[in-house]
């Protein structure tokens, strides 16, 4: 993860990883892979976080974000997006209809899939998931299954 402007960084905001591990007839195969979400792409090219981080508010701190809404507001930075899609899908997993998604609490779920074949084991980022327009707001990161 790219530290903030302040070098302050909270948990939260780390990126995602997914490990995917398979142990078949005594060989042992593993993989791992960022969540390729549109924070962690937008990150990757500038170098730097883009929106105000929970690191970053301590002190006059404070003052980032009415003072990012305001550049929001005149045009001075990019507005946020309509869709929450900011974020690092960093949190927890979990399989449903026959896909895998990885969970982060403030945003919807974000496919992932996992290739298991003979030799080979991959991980691929697939995007956010709003179940073909059903879904319309974000959801939980701590899934339980009854």
């Amino acid at each position: 993860m790219i530290e903030n402007s302040s070098g302050r960084v909270h948990w939260f905001e780390g990126d995602g990883m997914v490990h995917a591990f398979r142990i078949k007839n005594g060989r042992l195969w593993y993989c791992n892979r960022f969540t390729k979400t549109h924070q962690y792409l937008k990150t990757k090219e500038a170098g730097k976080r883009e929106k105000v981080m929970i690191g970053e508010l301590w002190g006059y701190g404070c003052l980032l974000v009415p003072i990012s809404m305001l550049k929001a507001f005149v045009g001075y930075t990019e507005a946020p997006s309509p869709r929450l899609e900011a974020n690092s899908a960093n949190t927890a997993f979990i399989h449903h209809s026959k896909r895998t998604y990885a969970l982060v609490e403030v945003d919807l779920p974000f496919r992932i899939k996992v290739d298991l074949n003979d030799d080979i084991l991959d991980i691929q980022s697939l995007g956010f998931d709003d179940y073909e327009g059903w879904l319309r707001h974000n959801c939980t990161a701590h899934p339980k299954v009854d």
